[in-house]
């Protein structure tokens, strides 16, 4: 799993979250919320494999059945 780890430059120790120094653009807090995109990241790569294995079976479903219908026609029934 790839993250960014957290920013603590020099020049932010000592202050709070989003304070941004003089002469500085960047906000001390950048990198902090390194475990909400962590847990993010691991719940849509766990969860993407089984809906896409869900949805191909249903389609794979539903075109043998549409199969096994247009096959029923050319059974013995049509035969009499």
């Amino acid at each position: 799993v790839c993250f960014s780890p957290a920013y603590y430059p020099p020049h932010c120790v000592g202050c709070d979250d989003g304070v941004i120094r003089e002469g500085f653009t960047i906000p001390c807090e950048r990198g902090r919320g390194r475990l909400l995109a962590l847990l993010t990241t691991f719940f849509i790569l766990a969860s993407s494999p089984p809906i896409i294995i869900g949805v191909s079976l249903f389609f794979i479903y539903r075109a043998v059945v549409k199969l096994e219908q247009k096959i029923a026609r050319y059974g013995v029934g049509s035969l009499r």
